[in-house]
């Protein structure tokens, strides 16, 4: 004989614990979905497009060409954007003002990470290659150049984790060459980007994701300097001109070909 098993009725208490715990996940779901749209906002916001810096043009800045000679690194960060008239300005206020040092550990190289000019300023114009190639693109950029930042890591899986890793900002001239701003130094590059690479960062390769990405001014948070390397790379640059002292006839030592090819070292 076989005897059906019945559960019994539930109860009004057993249905009200039932809704409870229904409507208890569904609050739960919705806090979840209303969190996750906050954050999702939040995140829109933080690495949203910001207006772009002004450009200079030739009337703008014939005042300050008077006084090239004599930019102090105290001066307000526009002034000297707009001072620095040529890339021999450039290059001589980096050598006389900058000082180059290598991050020291993760907490700093995030907090350095594509730093604005103020912060450079702000240390004295001391810091790792970040914030350098971020003060240089943005000198190029605002001089009528088309710069990209270039990041590197180093060649096999472990060095990456206890090697240091680079970035550096180019801009490709009209004739083909390459004027390349790394660190405190500024090359006339006749050759590829490559071959610099490999020539001057023989123990580093380009990332293939954020390696080369034509520089733009970010909002000020770490989301969007991140956030902003996390792209293909570029294929072709570019070309733009950039502001030379047209009172020489070739350019200064520190940018001619010749000094590019037997100062070229490896960097650590």
């Amino acid at each position: 004989m076989i005897t059906e098993h019945l559960e019994p009725a539930p109860t009004t208490h057993t249905r009200l614990e039932r809704r409870a715990r229904s409507s208890a996940i569904n609050i739960s779901a919705n806090v979840l979905l209303a969190i996750g749209g906050v954050l999702v906002c939040e995140n829109t916001n933080a690495i949203a497009p910001i207006q772009q810096p002004t450009i200079f043009t030739g009337a703008s800045s014939s005042s300050a060409r008077m006084t090239k000679d004599t930019v102090s690194p105290k001066e307000d960060v526009e002034q000297i954007f707009r001072q620095l008239t040529t890339v021999e300005d450039l290059a001589n206020f980096l050598r006389e003002h900058c000082t180059h040092r290598n991050a020291e550990g993760v907490h700093d190289f995030i907090s350095t990470f594509r730093c604005r000019p103020e912060e450079l300023q702000n240390n004295e114009w001391t810091g790792p290659c970040n914030t350098f190639a971020e003060f240089t693109a943005q000198w190029a950029y605002r001089h009528g150049g088309t710069p990209y930042l270039v990041s590197l890591y180093p060649k096999g899986t472990l060095s990456k984790l206890d090697q240091s890793w680079h970035q550096f900002a180019v801009n490709k001239l009209p004739n083909g060459h390459y004027i390349i701003f790394d660190n405190t130094s500024i090359y006339l590059w006749k050759q590829s980007l490559a071959e610099y690479i490999a020539k001057d960062h023989p123990n580093r390769t380009m990332m293939p994701i954020g390696g080369l990405v034509k520089w733009q001014l970010l909002k000020d948070t770490w989301r969007a300097r991140f956030s902003n390397h996390l792209a293909p790379n570029e294929t072709e640059l570019e070309c733009a001109p950039l502001p030379f002292n047209k009172t020489q006839s070739q350019p200064p030592p520190q940018l001619a070909e010749q000094e590019v090819q037997e100062n070229l070292t490896t960097r650590s």
